[in-house]
C-alpha cells in the first residue's frame, strides 16, 4: 500500500478531500467510496450473498461518476490558508454539526455521467456553484456563496463553520431535490433511451426564479 502523503504536499481536489474528510485515506472519491464500503461489508471473499449485492447496488459501476453532494471544490474555500489541525478542528466542528463533507460516505452518490453533468447545470445556475478562469471566480455566485468564499481570509474557525454551515442550510435541500429531479429523468430514459434534453432543467430552475446558464447567452 502507497504511503499517504503529507498534508504539505496535497494541492488541489486532494487538499481538498484531507481538508474536509481527514480520516478518509484517498482523495479520489470513487477509491474512497469503495474503501469505506469495504470497511462496511469487509473484503469480497468474507461477503455472504445478501451482502454482496447490497455492495454491488451501492458501489459505482461503469458509466458512472461519484458525486460530492456537499461539493468538494465549492466548500474548499472556507478551509483556504489552513494547517492540518486548524482543517481537522474545522472538519470536526461541521461534522458536529451535523454536516458530511469530502469523501464520507455519507457525502458521495454515485450518478451517471449525463444526470452528473445536468446537476452541476443546476447548481451553477442557482448560483450555489462557481467556476475559476484564471484564478477569478467567473459566474452567477450567491451571496451565501460569496460569504463562504470570503470567510477563507478570516482566522476564526468558527465563523468559518458558520458560514459553510449557511450556506450547506440553504442549498443541501434545493440540491437534494435536483439530484432526484436529474436521477429521474436519466433512469426513465434508459440505457439506450435518448438523453433528456435541457428544458426540464429550465422547468425545475423557474420554481426558484432563475434561467439555465447560458440560456441568457442564446
Amino acid at each position: 500500500m502507497a504511503a499517504r502523503k503529507a498534508y504539505g504536499d496535497l494541492a488541489g481536489r486532494y487538499l481538498s478531500a484531507r481538508q474536509q474528510s481527514p480520516g478518509i485515506g484517498s482523495g479520489d472519491q470513487r477509491v474512497a467510496s469503495g474503501t469505506e464500503l469495504n470497511k462496511v461489508f469487509g473484503k469480497p471473499s468474507k461477503r455472504d450473498e445478501s451482502e454482496a449485492a447490497i455492495y454491488n447496488a451501492l458501489a459505482a459501476q461503469p458509466g458512472e461518476e461519484v458525486h460530492h453532494m456537499n461539493i468538494l471544490e465549492t466548500i474548499a474555500p472556507g478551509f483556504k490558508g489552513l494547517n492540518e489541525q486548524e482543517a481537522f478542528e474545522l472538519a470536526g466542528m461541521l461534522e458536529a454539526r451535523g454536516y458530511a463533507l469530502g469523501n464520507q460516505l455519507r457525502n458521495l452518490i454515485n450518478m451517471p455521467v449525463p444526470a452528473h453533468k445536468d446537476l452541476h447545470k443546476i447548481t451553477k445556475s442557482l448560483g450555489a456553484e462557481i467556476d475559476m478562469n484564471r484564478g477569478k471566480f467567473v459566474g452567477k455566485m450567491d451571496p451565501l456563496l460569496k460569504s463562504l468564499i470570503d470567510a477563507g481570509d478570516v482566522p476564526s474557525l468558527r465563523y468559518r463553520a458558520d458560514m459553510i454551515g449557511n450556506y450547506l442550510d440553504k442549498f443541501n435541500p434545493i440540491l437534494r431535490k435536483a439530484q432526484d429531479e436529474v436521477l429521474t429523468m436519466h433512469t426513465a430514459a434508459g440505457a439506450q433511451g435518448p438523453r433528456p434534453g435541457n428544458e426540464y432543467l429550465r422547468k425545475f430552475l423557474a420554481d426558484y426564479g432563475v434561467t439555465l446558464a447560458g440560456d441568457a447567452l442564446l
